[in-house]
């Protein structure tokens, strides 16, 4: 198919390029939990996610991202239409992140 195509000429350039098996949009930075706080995490992100509606978006941009370590380049495809709606996400997810004292998103996210 179309990815396999595009992942064998990417490879051509960088050799260590893998496929994801799912795809997935980032709405916080990768953070640790102490483990007695998993449980209550989870909840209150599903207690301020619960009342969002499902969207549709567009990610049809090629885009190239890497890690705040510089460990790991992703090739990803930017959402062009439903940003809005992932900021709002992203939104509610913060305050979760604050409740926790942990780092909340980029300033200026890119989906």
């Amino acid at each position: 198919d179309l990815l396999d195509m595009l992942l064998a000429h990417a490879q051509t350039c960088v050799p260590r390029l893998v496929r994801m098996e799912a795809f997935h949009v980032s709405l916080s930075q990768s953070v640790v939990l102490r483990h007695h706080w998993i449980i209550p995490f989870v909840q209150a992100l599903k207690d301020r996610l619960a009342s969002f509606q499902r969207f549709f978006f567009t990610a049809n941009r090629v885009k190239i991202y890497t890690n705040q370590e510089k460990t790991r380049t992703f090739v990803g495809l930017e959402v062009t239409s439903g940003h809005p709606q992932f900021l709002d996400l992203v939104s509610e997810v913060d305050r979760v992140m604050e409740e926790f004292d942990l780092t909340t998103f980029y300033q200026d996210p890119s989906f």
